[in-house]
Order: C-alpha cells, then structure tokens, then sequence
C-alpha cells in the first residue's frame, strides 16, 4: 500500500532527559514530538489524478521488492473505455434490424427509462431462459452506454440502473461472472470520478435500503475492482 494511504504513525513514548545534578532529584523535562495529522481519508482520494499518482509510487515500491515478477496491471480511463467500446456479442443486431443507439446531446436529456428499459428486458429474458433476447438486450444497453456522454447532472441515470441490476440479478451458482453486472462493473470502471463524487452512489454500496447486504457488498467489491484498474 502507497504510503500516502498508510495507517496513521505511532506517537513516540516521551523521552525524559536527566538533570546534571543526580545527586538534586530535580524535575525532568519531557520531550514529546510534534502530534501527527491524522490522514484524511476521503473519497476524493479515488478521484483519477491523485490515485494515479498513488499508484506509480506503490508500483515501484512493489516493483523494488519483488523484481520483474511483479506486473502493473493498471489502466487509463482512455484505455478502459477502448476496451469497453471494443466488447462484442455475437452479432444479433446484424440479425435483428434495430438502429443505433442515439447519442446524448445535453445534460437535460434523462437516459434512466432508456437503460431501465434494456435491464428489464434482460431480467425478464433471463427468468425464463429466452436466451437470445437476453443478448439481444445486453447488446443493446452497451450500445446505449458507449454512446451516452455522462454529464455529472446525470449520474443519477447510471445510479438508478446500477440499484436495479444488483437489485434483480444473482451471481451465477457455477461462480461464473453475471454478464450483466459484468458490463456495469466495466462501465463503473471508466466512469468513477464522476460516480464517486455523487453522494447517492456512495450511499448505494453502504446504506441503500433497496438493495440488501448481500447485493450492497457485491456491488462494493465491483466497485473495488474498478478503483484497482484505475490505481
């Protein structure tokens, strides 16, 4: 761990100093170091900038230590939405005439039913094993948020969707990831400064009351996964 991040340092004992006279039990005098600042430990510091400039400190630190076995597997927002854009399923709206999905072009636009509109479908392809409808929705939503331009007004579009899918999909009992929550957790990934910065996200993962302990903590844990490939 970066030691910017590390646990707050121990207060030396206080040091006594002798008099001159040991033979005179005078007073001694007490030195005790300055008090330390307590880190301050925020959510701010998973904001991009900061937490990048963590990282390489605690890459070469681990680096020194372990030699050349130890690989940096971070990435940057631009790689990560490369790769995000990149994703592909098999090839149903080639099948399907269904045109693209339309960009956003200002921050009054409210995406939630749009998104809401292709998770619903999910779940409900997904309950009664319609497999190719449940591609086809998982298709369309990641065509909808590769072309939607998150503006931070409108985090609470992306907060809604993510409270549903936790909320209405189960990881797989064969330990395999869940495709839907998969493409959330990569999304959350790029988008993170400006998810964290709004306080109803944060909520989500520890108090949300709509989602139970179970989903709060899988949600968590993504989330978690996501700061790492941003460290």
């Amino acid at each position: 761990m970066s030691s910017d991040t590390s646990a707050i340092e121990e207060i030396n004992e206080p040091k006594t100093k002798e008099s001159v006279d040991e033979l005179v039990p005078e007073a001694t005098l007490m030195e005790v170091e300055e008090p330390v600042d307590e880190p301050n430990y925020s959510w701010s510091q998973y904001s991009s900038i900061p937490m990048r400039k963590k990282g390489k400190a605690a890459y070469k630190k681990m680096k020194e230590e372990y030699g050349d076995s130890y690989t940096q597997h971070s990435s940057s927002r631009k790689d990560l939405r490369q790769a995000f854009i990149s994703r592909s399923y098999k090839a149903l709206r080639s099948v399907v005439p269904i045109p693209p999905a339309r960009k956003n072009e200002n921050e009054n636009e409210d995406y939630a039913d749009v998104f809401l509109a292709h998770a619903r479908l999910y779940v409900f392809a997904n309950i009664f094993l319609i497999y190719d409808l449940k591609r086809l929705a998982l298709e369309n939503l990641h065509e909808t948020l590769k072309n939607f331009e998150l503006y931070f007004c409108r985090t609470g579009d992306i907060i809604s969707l993510i409270r549903y899918v936790y909320g209405n999909t189960e990881i797989p009992d064969d330990g395999k990831e869940e495709p839907l929550r998969a493409l959330l957790a990569e999304y959350i990934s790029i988008e993170i400064d400006n998810l964290t910065k709004d306080l109803a996200f944060r909520d989500l993962m520890i108090k949300d009351e709509t989602l139970d302990v179970t989903q709060r903590q899988s949600l968590l844990g993504d989330y978690m996964a996501a700061v790492m490939k941003r460290v």
